[in-house]
């Protein structure tokens, strides 16, 4: 008699098995065979990551990809994560494990922007800065109250306060792996000059005198400061 055995083919992944992301967008690399086994499915383990970056999580079995991982890269320096992909076709053969390599730049850690946040109108070369990252570009967006009069795209800008109002300054960093960061803003205040108010009290007191009063008018808001001219 004979026996006949069927010798079912298993699935090879299609090389190349990498991705390049920025830290804080989903990656998305598409798994494909190389050898046409139909129904393939894939599982993978939560992967490996590098240098402390935290993210990724393992593929539930009979999953069909892609992988869509997030991945939070602060370390400021690209860090990889690997995955172990098994694929196993429709009639249950498990092909050979293959590392799929995702490589996440670094997020801009962009620091808080410093600067004045309360400006009398007219006040000229206003200084509004975060700190330098080098390699990076930063967008400025300013407020209609703020007039530029230097804006490089670098990590500082040069303002004068033009009109009264209140709205924030913006920042965008973009470092030098295109990654962009969040946005940072930084509320300005232009208020106009206070009016010299006239001081109310006694010309004239003699040598002794106690408890003389002199004042101005309250104006809200307002703070004050005397001189014994």
């Amino acid at each position: 008699f004979f026996i006949t055995v069927t010798v079912r083919p298993a699935p090879l992944l299609t090389f190349p098995l990498t991705e390049t992301v920025c830290s804080h967008v989903a990656a998305n690399r598409t798994l494909t065979i190389s050898n046409g086994v139909p129904g393939t499915t894939y599982e993978w383990a939560a992967p490996t990551n590098t240098g402390g970056m935290t993210g990724g999580t393992a593929g539930a079995p009979l999953s069909t990809g892609p992988i869509t991982d997030v991945f939070s890269n602060l370390t400021g320096a690209p860090q990889t994560a690997t995955y172990s992909v098994i694929p196993t076709s429709g009639a249950g053969c498990a092909g050979p494990a293959s590392d799929v390599i995702i490589t996440v730049n670094p997020y801009p850690a962009t620091t808080d922007i410093s600067g004045e946040s309360n400006l009398c109108v007219g006040s000229t070369n206003n200084i509004y800065e975060v700190t330098n990252t080098v390699g990076s570009t930063y967008n400025w967006t300013i407020p209609g109250h703020l007039t530029e009069t230097f804006n490089n795209n670098l990590y500082f800008i040069i303002v004068d306060a033009t009109a009264l109002g209140t709205n924030n300054i913006e920042v965008v960093e973009t470092n030098s792996y295109g990654c962009i960061g969040e946005t940072k803003l930084f509320p300005v205040t232009v208020s106009s000059f206070s009016v010299a108010e006239t001081v109310s009290g006694p010309p004239v007191v003699c040598l002794g005198d106690a408890g003389v009063t002199y004042s101005v008018s309250d104006i809200a808001g307002s703070t004050y400061e005397k001189s014994d001219d």
